[in-house]
C-alpha cells in the first residue's frame, strides 16, 4: 500500500515538473513575439506557478488538457478491443500481422503508452497556444487593434488606458491606447491601481 502511494506521488511530482517545463516554454514563446525575455522579468515563484496560472487563466487550455486526458484514457481502453477484432479481418490473417497486433495489444496494457500519448498531446497544446497567442498579438500590435479595457493609475497620479498583454507578481506588460510599443512597468512602488474598465 505504501509502495503504491509513493508511486502515485512520484507520478504527480513528475507530472508537475513536466507542466512546469511546458509553462516556461509556452511563456517564453509567447513573450518572444513581444520582444521580451520572459525569464528576465519573472521571480522564482512566477516560474513555479506559471503552469497553474496558464491553466486557470485560459479556459481553452484548461478544458483542452482535461479533454485530452479523457480522450487518451478512452483511446487506451477501447483500442485493444478494436485490435482484437481486427485479428479476424482477412487482411490480417498472416502470422506476421497477427504477431504485430498481439504486440500492440500488449503495449496498450501498459500505462506508459497512455502517459506518453497524453504528454505529447499536452505538449502540442501548450506550444501551439503559445505560438497562436504570440502571432495574434504581434498582428494586433501592427494594427493597434486592441480593446483597451484596463486603466493604470501610477503612484505619481498619472493615468493610462491600456491593453494588458501579460502580468506577473513583479511586472505588467502592456500597450497604451493608440500605440504599438510594448511597455513594461514594475508593479511595486510604481503602480497604485490596475482598474478594469468598459469599452469606449
Amino acid at each position: 500500500m505504501l509502495d503504491k502511494k509513493f508511486e502515485i506521488q512520484e507520478i504527480l511530482s513528475l507530472g508537475y515538473v513536466y507542466l512546469l517545463i511546458l509553462g516556461i516554454f509556452h511563456n517564453s514563446i509567447y513573450y518572444n513575439f513581444l520582444g521580451i525575455n520572459f525569464l528576465d522579468y519573472s521571480s522564482i515563484l512566477d516560474v513555479l506557478l506559471s503552469p497553474l496560472a496558464l491553466l486557470l487563466n485560459s479556459k481553452i487550455l484548461f478544458f483542452s488538457v482535461f479533454g485530452c486526458v479523457i480522450l487518451c484514457l478512452l483511446y487506451a481502453k477501447y483500442m485493444p478491443r478494436y485490435l482484437k477484432k481486427s485479428k479476424s479481418f482477412k487482411k490480417n490473417q498472416t502470422e506476421a500481422k497477427q504477431a504485430k497486433i498481439d504486440k500492440s495489444i500488449e503495449a496498450f496494457k501498459s500505462s506508459r503508452i497512455v502517459i506518453l500519448m497524453t504528454a505529447l498531446m499536452v505538449f502540442s497544446m501548450f506550444i501551439g497556444l503559445g505560438v497562436g497567442r504570440g502571432l495574434n498579438i504581434s498582428k494586433r500590435l501592427e494594427n493597434t487593434s486592441f480593446n483597451y479595457n484596463y486603466e493604470l493609475i501610477f503612484n505619481d497620479g498619472n493615468t493610462e488606458r491600456i491593453k494588458i498583454l501579460g502580468k506577473n507578481s513583479l511586472y505588467v506588460f502592456y500597450v497604451e491606447e493608440g500605440d504599438n510599443e510594448v511597455l513594461i512597468s514594475p508593479i511595486e512602488g510604481n503602480i497604485k491601481t490596475i482598474r478594469k474598465i468598459g469599452k469606449k
